[in-house]
């Protein structure tokens, strides 16, 4: 298949997409693959008319975003994505596999909501990087890190290295339930213990009625 085909002419090979369609984040031409998993997927298109991809491989990569504010870089990781490499002219974020690794994922842009952030925002490391807006689609401005960025910017990850099935029932980062244990605790006086089964089993209910 020609994946050029898939290409949208409203984003140029610096741009990696939010996609709440994707149902794995994708790897395209604007990332440096760091390590590759000894596995490969078969990746079937959205429309039964296309064959399915045989052989994609699984990987860890790397995508550079500059600042604007003050021209510093640093890398993005993305665990267990789809690599496409230059096949592929941009890159795709899937929001479920960033929210599941305890990444805040505020996508509503901010003229629709004003108290939207319209950002990523990495709450372990206090980061947050703003999306853009391009007709409805939120994305990032990344490019493909240079060799020697690769070895001296700060990375910060933005999926799970542990393997990612789509297709298996949600499954909780242990650092998201941890901070709704711990939010719960600060409300000692309205909520005074809660079994963490019982956070097992209302969680992902609750991330599923607010995606």
């Amino acid at each position: 298949m020609d994946l050029s085909t898939f290409h949208n002419p409203l984003f140029d090979d610096n741009c990696t997409i939010l996609d709440s369609h994707a149902d794995t984040c994708v790897a395209g031409s604007n990332t440096a693959p760091l390590w590759f998993s000894d596995d490969k997927v078969s990746v079937s298109p959205f429309i039964g008319e296309y064959a399915t991809l045989q052989d994609i491989p699984i990987a860890s990569i790397a995508t550079a975003w500059d600042s604007l504010v003050d021209g510093s870089t640093i890398l993005l990781v993305i665990n267990e994505a789809l690599y496409f490499g230059d096949r592929l002219g941009h890159s795709l974020l899937c929001p479920n596999q960033l929210l599941d690794f305890g990444v805040i994922v505020n996508d509503c842009p901010s003229i629709f909501n004003a108290n939207s952030t319209h950002s990523i925002i990495l709450p372990d490391q206090q980061i947050e990087r703003p999306l853009l807006l391009r007709g409805t689609i939120s994305y990032l401005d990344t490019r493909k890190p240079m060799e020697d960025e690769l070895l001296t910017c700060e990375r910060y990850e933005l999926t799970s290295a542990s393997p990612w099935n789509p297709n298996a029932s949600i499954s909780i980062g242990s650092n998201v339930r941890d901070r709704f244990v711990d939010a719960l605790q600060t409300e000692k006086d309205l909520v005074p213990s809660i079994p963490l089964e019982l956070v097992d089993d209302l969680l992902p209910r609750l991330i599923s009625a607010c995606t």
